[in-house]
């Protein structure tokens, strides 16, 4: 992301979550944006969920493709 990851990665920690490696996950794409919300874990005890929220400039389209053109690498 052009915020960097290192935004995305502080907005998780905030949120209680960290950046974690998926064992299905054989590609990255990097995609420009921002973090707009993070609720944190402690929202679970209350039967939320935690997460975070994020804007992303490019059009869905131009998302899909790139994480299309990723998966086929």
């Amino acid at each position: 992301m052009a915020s960097s990851s290192r935004g995305l990665q502080a907005a998780l920690r905030r949120a209680g979550h960290g950046l974690r490696d998926l064992a299905f996950a054989t590609a990255s794409v990097e995609l420009e944006g921002r973090v707009v919300q993070t609720i944190p874990v402690e929202f679970e005890a209350n039967g939320g969920q935690a997460g975070v929220a994020l804007e992303l400039n490019e059009a869905p389209a131009v998302i899909r493709e790139r994480i299309e053109k990723a998966l086929v690498q």
